[in-house]
């Protein structure tokens, strides 16, 4: 998304809003399915030459949880504060630059959305995920399958004690 800066620079506003739907969600997360585009507004406020960048978004999501692997919905709201430079001034990487009397948001968004997804999403804290044997869900109830298994460098022990009785 690109938003026209003139106003500010101009000096005939010292305030833009801003509202789009976002759709470059699927390209950066192909592991997720996003059910709508991720929603952007906010504003580029000018306070005597410091311009500030501030932006609120929404994202609603469809994924597995990591555990039991039964699909979950989720939906995630979060903001973003940041200065808006001419490209001139120029010095931190943290900066939303002015290019051409205009910003892209296009970056800002995807990376914040980046660092507010979870690195795994799970259907409850207690999730006891599925049976390494029939792989049953175990948050529906045990399977029955044993679960004690014998380490198989002791393996020619238990024939040992199989021909002493």
């Amino acid at each position: 998304m690109r938003v026209d800066m003139t106003p500010i620079l101009s000096g005939r506003s010292d305030k833009i809003s801003f509202s789009f739907e976002w759709e470059g969600a699927d390209e950066l997360f192909p592991a997720l399915r996003f059910t709508s585009p991720v929603r952007v507004c906010g504003s580029v406020t000018d306070r005597s030459g410091y311009m500030l960048l501030t932006l609120s978004a929404e994202a609603e999501y469809t994924t597995e949880c990591a555990r039991c692997l039964e699909v979950l919905h989720r939906k995630l709201s979060f903001g973003l504060e940041k200065n808006v430079v001419l490209k001139s001034d120029a010095e931190d990487d943290d900066d939303v630059v002015v290019v051409d009397s205009a910003i892209l948001l296009d970056e800002p968004v995807g990376e914040l959305l980046f660092l507010e997804l979870p690195s795994r999403d799970l259907c409850r804290e207690d999730c006891r995920g599925l049976c390494p044997k029939c792989g049953k869900n175990l948050n529906a109830g045990d399977c029955g399958c044993s679960h004690r298994e014998i380490d198989p460098r002791l393996e020619v022990l238990k024939k040992f004690l199989d021909t002493e009785e």
